[in-house]
């Protein structure tokens, strides 16, 4: 079986960090073709003056007209073509009449658009003219019938996480807590209530513009760009990690945090959504606390710093369980039932 990935950002330069271990590998390319004979070519987006949105956002790059004319016209001997986010497809379902292109064409995590009408109409275009969606939780099921109606077929591949590269490290000393983000997905107005007056520091990294007062004295915001490897440096010198969610949001916020976290062996304190039931065991591998509650946020964070052990365990039990649900082997194993079902 053979599967075109067409990506919205350029996977080839992270194929080529991962391989000296400066970055988390971005697909199981090698999982698929060795242990379930399927063989996946990637045709990145073009970033130059050829692909005229190649410096935009990724739904618009991932448009790139010239990408799209090389598919329907020299790309036809696949059995399935996936497009990475809706970007792809909306050219190649456009166009597809017209070259009688017939090609299975599915949308890869999909990011539901509740208020971008650029992007709302792109969607009500593309979908019900897709041949399916893979989507990375079960609240999009729901979600895609009521919108576009029952007859898109949806399957539910959850996210996974690079073991080998995120793995636990120690730590010389207790470090601070930890909050990572930038989608808006997360909550941190919450966050920031139920850090107040805390005596234990804090690091924030997202660039979301937060405000902070004399009552966050503990607070640090990190806006720098991190590469991996310091990414990675923040989890593993972190106590535990916390996770401040929206309840109604239909993306997968938080999820790439949570796998994350728990593949370094680090507990979590995270917001309660329909999104994330699937990544945390409630008093397991971290807490699950109601959305929009600064004090049951705080309740929990304090709970953590207060046992130390119990922190432990549950990061060591959400380590445990990254491997056992997450790891690059089980996610190729879920990828590749659904390419076989959604293929022609």
């Amino acid at each position: 079986m053979r599967v075109l990935l067409l990506p919205s950002i350029p996977y080839g330069p992270l194929e080529r960090l991962a391989a000296v271990g400066d970055h988390p590998r971005p697909g199981v390319t090698e999982e698929l073709r060795r242990d379930h004979g399927i063989d996946v070519d990637t045709l990145d987006p073009d970033t130059s003056w050829k692909n005229p949105f190649g410096r935009m956002h990724p739904f618009f790059r991932g448009l790139d007209p010239l990408r799209s004319l090389r598919v329907l016209i020299a790309r036809r001997n696949y059995d399935l073509i996936v497009s990475g986010n809706d970007g792809a497809a909306v050219a190649l379902t456009a166009a597809r009449g017209l070259f009688w292109f017939r090609t299975p064409i599915v949308i890869w995590d999909l990011s539901p658009a509740e208020r971008w009408r650029v992007r709302i109409a792109a969607q009500n275009w593309t979908i019900p003219r897709s041949d399916g969606v893979i989507a990375v939780n079960d609240i999009q099921k729901p979600y895609i019938a009521q919108r576009w109606g029952k007859h898109v077929p949806v399957i539910t591949v959850p996210h996974w996480v690079d073991t080998e590269f995120y793995h636990p490290m120690p730590a010389p000393v207790p470090g601070p807590i930890l909050t990572v983000g930038d989608d808006a997905g997360r909550d941190y107005p919450t966050l920031l209530g139920a850090l107040e007056n805390l005596s234990v520091p804090a690091s924030i990294r997202t660039s979301v513009p937060l405000t902070l007062t004399e009552r966050h004295q503990s607070v640090t915001i990190l806006r720098d760009r991190l590469t991996p490897r310091a990414f990675r440096d923040l989890y593993a010198n972190c106590r535990f990690v916390v996770v401040p969610l929206r309840p109604d949001t239909r993306n997968a916020s938080g999820n790439s945090t949570l796998l994350e976290a728990a593949a370094m062996g680090k507990a979590v304190v995270v917001s309660d959504s329909d999104g994330i039931r699937g990544f945390v065991r409630h008093e397991e591998t971290g807490l699950i606390v109601p959305a929009n509650d600064p004090i049951a946020l705080r309740a929990a964070i304090e709970r953590l710093l207060a046992d130390p052990a119990e922190c432990e365990r549950m990061g060591q039990a959400a380590r445990e369980l990254a491997e056992r649900t997450a790891s690059p082997g089980v996610f190729a194993e879920r990828l590749a039932a659904a390419f076989r079902a959604l293929a022609r």
